[in-house]
């Protein structure tokens, strides 16, 4: 994974999450384990706010 000025990372480095993340027969009490598709996923207004403004948009 590359970083730049013009590049945002979302992820996390805990060794597990591949497993979680990726394979669908894994779940949890609460349902699926797909938590950083969740995660981007109910905040997506949120990150395009946060790019407009770091692109010097409102």
């Amino acid at each position: 994974m590359w970083e730049s000025e013009t590049t945002e990372a979302i992820g996390t480095n805990v060794t597990y999450t591949p497993y979680v993340e990726f394979r669908e027969d894994v779940s949890h009490r609460n349902g699926h384990a797909h938590f950083l598709r969740d995660a981007a996923s109910e905040h997506t207004a949120e990150y395009a706010q946060i790019m407009r403004s770091a692109l010097g948009g409102k």
